[in-house]
């Protein structure tokens, strides 16, 4: 869609929170490495649940292994709407996992 290519063109080719070269599955050789570090998903950084929109700037590029790994502490996250500061949907502002309170700068990319 024309919203995925703007998104892919704003985070070209990387997960956000890893760095991992991502890649659509289609690229992607059945027999890779590592394979849920390359495939490329479209996440909302605030999800739907908690009130985040389907529009361009509440989407990141995440790798399909942090873009499961969110879901999990998303999901079980008691908070009723989604922080700005959380690590898992603003990896530019903050390293900090919001609801465990983990920092998890040793496992993000930095800018």
């Amino acid at each position: 869609t024309d919203q995925e290519v703007a998104i892919i063109q704003r985070l070209p080719g990387l997960c956000n929170l890893c760095g991992a070269k991502v890649l659509p599955v289609n690229r992607i050789s059945a027999n890779a490495f590592s394979r849920d570090r390359l495939r490329k998903c479209i996440d909302h950084r605030i999800p739907v649940e908690k009130g985040g929109a389907s529009e361009t700037s509440n989407y990141q590029v995440l790798c399909f292994y942090c873009n499961k790994n969110k879901w999990q502490i998303c999901n079980i996250c008691p908070l009723p709407d989604c922080s700005i500061d959380c690590v898992l949907s603003f990896p530019e502002r903050s390293t900090v996992i919001v609801p465990t309170g983990e920092n998890i700068e040793d496992r993000i990319k930095m800018p």
